[in-house]
């Protein structure tokens, strides 16, 4: 039986698998968070963002469709429990993005999802890191904490 959820973000699932800085330290905290018998959750954009992230990566020749399809059942292989928005996740995605000064709404939706859920979200991304934590959000983490840690 898994034990409370966590929200994965794309940049997190894409940079275990990608050529990323922080490939290794996003393993290691996909290791322990499974350990810790935690379920991986996530808004369901999270499958069109990170298809659309394999599909950019071939178009650009950094791997090829070989590769491209072994990452996509690699990433299915995580187990993400995609969770479809409803109406309080739109409002909360739309006030955060407002809030965080923010043109897009994709981050707002992985916290927005957190938020409701009352779990931690994992990142890769700096950026939506630097904005959570200048906005008082500690449950918000990015893998580049790992590495500092230790």
């Amino acid at each position: 039986m898994l034990g409370l959820p966590v929200v994965i973000d794309a940049s997190f699932s894409l940079s275990m698998l990608l050529d990323h800085p922080f490939q290794e330290a996003s393993l290691v905290v996909a290791d322990e968070l499974k350990r810790a018998r935690k379920q991986f959750i996530a808004p369901d954009l999270w499958a069109y963002e990170t298809t659309s992230s394999v599909c950019k990566a071939v178009h650009f020749g950094l791997i090829d469709q070989d590769e491209a399809r072994q990452i996509l059942a690699l990433l299915w292989a995580l187990g993400v429990q995609l969770i479809f928005p409803e109406d309080i996740h739109n409002q909360r995605a739309f006030d955060l993005t407002v809030r965080l000064k923010r043109a897009a709404s994709y981050d707002s939706y992985y916290m927005a999802l957190a938020e409701s859920m009352k779990c931690d979200l994992w990142t890769a991304d700096k950026k939506l890191y630097r904005v959570a934590q200048a906005n008082d959000m500690p449950w918000v983490h990015h893998v580049g904490e790992v590495l500092s840690s230790r």
